[in-house]
């Protein structure tokens, strides 16, 4: 953004309203009084006007218009003029400044403005490997995948199927409880990043997994062969419950492959 320092992306997951095209997902990297960036995997060209609403629910609205972009081949980042500050628009500076507190101080773990979980940005994209069978679907049946790996903020999933970069996709699984047996309590507890979720689990370490159901988007693919395919998957509005337990599982897996590089095991 012109005359500001740059800062880590904030990853707010925000909606983007333009004339004609309805509402459309996007992230809120950087937000000031008078500009904002963003990034989205749809183009719009300069001059469009845009209306900002973060969090799916809209909580918070401002106004602006694009009068910039740079592409990757895959993703437009937008910079965006804002038009004259509202209560709104303070309160969206406002929670930028928080994050960048919490941001600078090495952990984001709270809530964000719509009440939903956003998984720490420095963690977000360290992947673990995972084999595990899930579900997906866009607005009609369920239909199988594989998980390849995964993180708190997204996975890989090898699906037969054609979908599309920027598609919408609910996805359910239920993670592999046999994981939990291959770990110490204090192995797991120290592999627990997030504070707030090494907190909760203390009480709820050996608790078997339950059926998790997540949104996500489609942010990459990879053909296989025919139909089948490796789609890179990224989370958002992921609540509480379920971004608890996923950094369990991974808490998990880390401290059992631990294990098993030292040949130790955990007391029976």
């Amino acid at each position: 953004m012109t005359g500001r320092v740059a800062v880590p992306s904030l990853e707010l997951p925000i909606v983007l309203v333009a004339p004609g095209l309805g509402a459309i997902e996007a992230v809120l990297e950087d937000v000031g009084r008078r500009e904002c960036r963003l990034r989205s995997l749809r183009f719009f060209s300069s001059g469009t006007k845009v209306r900002v609403a973060l969090g799916e629910r809209g909580g918070i609205h401002v106004a602006g218009t694009i009068d910039g972009y740079q592409t990757d081949g895959q993703r437009f980042t937008y910079h965006v003029s804002l038009e004259p500050l509202n209560g709104e628009a303070d309160a969206l500076v406002s929670l930028a400044e928080e994050r960048r507190r919490q941001l600078a101080a090495g952990r984001c773990d709270h809530p964000g403005a719509d009440g939903l979980h956003q998984p720490p940005l420095a963690r977000s994209n360290k992947r673990a490997d995972a084999d595990f069978e899930l579900e997906y679907r866009v607005g009609g049946e369920w239909k199988p995948a594989t998980a390849v790996n995964l993180s708190v903020g997204g996975l890989l999933m090898r699906a037969r199927g054609m979908l599309v970069e920027g598609m919408a996709v609910e996805l359910r699984f239920t993670l592999p409880s046999q994981v939990l047996e291959r770990c110490s309590d204090d192995a797991l507890l120290a592999k627990l990043w997030d504070r707030a979720v090494r907190e909760a689990a203390q009480a709820m370490l050996r608790r078997p997994f339950k059926m998790l159901t997540l949104r996500a988007r489609v942010v990459c693919h990879r053909a296989i062969g025919g139909t089948i395919g490796d789609y890179g998957m990224e989370f958002y509005n992921v609540d509480p419950i379920a971004y608890g337990e996923i950094e369990r599982y991974l808490a998990a897996l880390h401290a059992a492959n631990a294990a098993a590089l030292n040949g130790t095991t955990p007391p029976s």
